[in-house]
């Protein structure tokens, strides 16, 4: 509910992520999901295993996971449970203002705080191993951690592709008297995480051979930006060899190198910034692939790619526009309600991967829906019901504001590559979405305004969009040739 006298304007996609960050971090939601989450640890997770198993919470933001922290032990101390610690962790330092005044926690102040003894980010995972049983993180082991006893997840964040299988595979290590896992998801369909899982299980040959070739055409693309030159490439190694004055450390030296980079990157227009950001990833992971297999006698290129995965790390996000609603709207109601419980069956398939190419990973095959099936999913997960009539009208309203919000989503179907078409479409269906509330019925604004509807809604849609477009390409094309 709004508190303030005065009614601000803002977008309506910013506005709506901007109320659903604030409902995310309201205490009583934070409260009300902890203590569904140590309920089922006490009841279920602490007799697994012996008793010695062990859970997950992945959380969406490091503030989510610094307020989770301090509810997980608020609820803890005052329930007076035995048993059951917590640890968090997450990378830099976080600034928090609840209830009116600042603070600032790392991972290890935090944890020192609550528990009285200091943990070191180098001894959490064996501290967590031997004396603790959750485990709260931000982007952080969420890849490449092995806890066997890990067998309960908590998910409060939006999961999907490689993420979702990385993330949800840290139950799959083994241990004696490990029968089974369990995940407890607040914030994905089941329907959701088994399209994510899909193409990683129903694929598990690789067809054709990765070509090392490609990580010199990527690394030409990136070199066509002129964001960086090969002398600040070389200076960048150069510090990370002699590190800088005053007994500066070599990564810190090579740090500051980057500073001219990123200034060269921000005065980009944002779908060049998007695409440096998108290259960057893919030479780093082709590299790290490719020097798994086989050594690359280039030394100058081992130093590039040193350079580009500190660049990648280093980029700021994007501006998402939110806005902060803090003192401006109140959380006046709250449920949170279990919407199933189920397995999410997956069937083998004898197809394979494809090998690593310089482009994007091609997506698995896709499915398509009519209107009236995409807006049936959203009345199930939303609550909502639209008549016919109303199906009609909005949502194909909604589909052609997207299309004319932007012409580049008719201009690269089928003749751009489907990774800058994506990128294109998530700005446009948020400009679409925002026109076509405005020209909605009030249930209808109402509707594109709470919480997760769009996000959900905007993948939901994609690819009825993607048809569309590629179906008016056409007509442009045939209208031409006559």
């Amino acid at each position: 509910m709004r508190k303030t006298a005065d009614d601000p304007v803002y977008a309506t996609l910013a506005g709506a992520r901007a109320v659903e960050r604030f409902a995310d971090l309201h205490p009583h939601n934070i409260a009300q999901k902890t203590a569904v989450m140590l309920e089922h640890f006490r009841t279920v997770t602490a007799h697994k295993l012996g008793g010695r198993a062990k859970a997950m919470l992945v959380t969406r933001s490091r503030l989510h996971a610094v307020r989770y922290m301090q509810e997980f032990d608020r609820q803890i101390r005052a329930g007076g449970l035995t048993g059951i610690r917590a640890l968090v962790a997450f990378s830099g330092e976080v600034r928090d203002f609840a209830a009116g005044k600042e603070s600032a926690w790392t991972e290890e102040k935090l944890n020192t705080a609550i528990h009285g003894e200091k943990i070191t980010e180098r001894d959490l995972p064996d501290r967590f191993a031997r004396d603790f049983q959750i485990l709260i993180v931000a982007e952080k082991y969420q890849t490449g951690f092995d806890q066997p006893l890990l067998h309960t997840m908590f998910v409060d964040k939006r999961l999907e592709g490689v993420k979702a299988v990385q993330t949800l595979s840290r139950l799959n290590r083994i241990a004696p008297g490990k029968e089974d896992t369990f995940v407890l998801d607040f914030a994905n369909s089941a329907e959701e995480i088994q399209l994510s899982f899909a193409p990683y299980y129903e694929a598990t040959v690789l067809e054709e051979e990765t070509e090392p070739g490609l990580l010199y055409d990527i690394r030409r693309r990136l070199d066509a930006f002129g964001v960086y030159t090969p002398a600040q490439v070389a200076a960048f190694g150069a510090a990370l060899r002699k590190g800088g004055a005053a007994g500066t450390s070599p990564l810190a030296a090579a740090s500051a190198t980057l500073a001219p980079v990123l200034h060269n990157v921000a005065a980009l227009p944002e779908e060049q910034r998007r695409a440096v950001r998108g290259e960057l990833s893919r030479f780093v992971r082709l590299y790290n692939f490719l020097t798994q297999i086989f050594r690359l006698f280039d030394e100058e290129m081992h130093l590039f790619s040193l350079f580009a995965k500190k660049l990648a790390v280093a980029l700021p996000p994007e501006d998402d526009g939110l806005v902060n609603l803090d003192g401006r709207i109140d959380l006046a109601f709250y449920r949170l309600t279990k919407t199933g419980e189920q397995d999410i069956p997956l069937t083998p398939t004898e197809s394979g991967f494809s090998g690593i190419k310089g482009e994007a990973i091609p997506p698995a095959p896709r499915e398509y829906a009519n209107l009236s099936d995409i807006v049936d999913k959203f009345n199930q997960r939303f609550g909502t019901t639209f008549t016919p009539a109303e199906q009609v009208k909005h949502f194909a309203e909604l589909q052609k504001s997207v299309l004319d919000a932007e012409q580049r989503l008719i201009g690269l179907a089928e003749t751009g590559s489907r990774a800058t078409w994506d990128m294109v479409y998530r700005n446009a269906f948020q400009t679409g979405a925002n026109t076509a509330a405005q020209i909605g019925s009030p249930a209808f604004r109402d509707l594109l305004a709470t919480p997760g509807a769009l996000d959900f809604l905007s993948t939901l849609m994609k690819e009825n969009i993607w048809q569309q477009a590629v179906a008016r390409r056409r007509e442009l094309e045939q209208g031409s040739e006559r």
